[in-house]
């Protein structure tokens, strides 16, 4: 099992609207996602918060029914920049043979070294 990414609460709503929820309702700091399968309805109370505590975390991945790989953060080099190659994002830098693309420990986003030394989120 790979390490869960940290997720604010609407970066949580976008990823479940993605998989098919469907924003409800809000009511102060919580919003109320549901998903139709079948003749049943999945209901998750999503908190509006900057950063998601890992134990609410886990409760959304096992209400939602989806699997945990797709929460967790992408870790692997090779697997992120693949994964940028793949969008075409990283074209450019390929063809000049140079892959200095470093991963975030914590939030597995992929950054890159600018002319000044500092890292730039792309």
């Amino acid at each position: 099992m790979g390490r869960l990414k940290i997720f604010s609460g609407r970066q949580l709503c976008a990823l479940l609207e993605q998989h098919g929820f469907v924003k409800v309702r809000q009511r102060g700091s919580h919003i109320v996602m549901q998903k139709r399968e079948g003749e049943t309805t999945v209901t998750i109370p999503i908190p509006d918060h900057a950063e998601i505590k890992i134990g609410t975390l886990l409760s959304i991945i096992r209400q939602s029914g989806l699997p945990r790989t797709v929460f967790e953060a992408l870790t692997d080099v090779e697997e992120v920049l693949d994964s940028l190659a793949a969008l075409g994002i990283l074209a450019a830098y390929e063809a000049q043979g140079t892959r200095r693309w470093k991963i975030h420990p914590r939030s597995g986003v992929a950054t890159r070294p600018s002319r000044c030394g500092f890292y730039i989120l792309c």
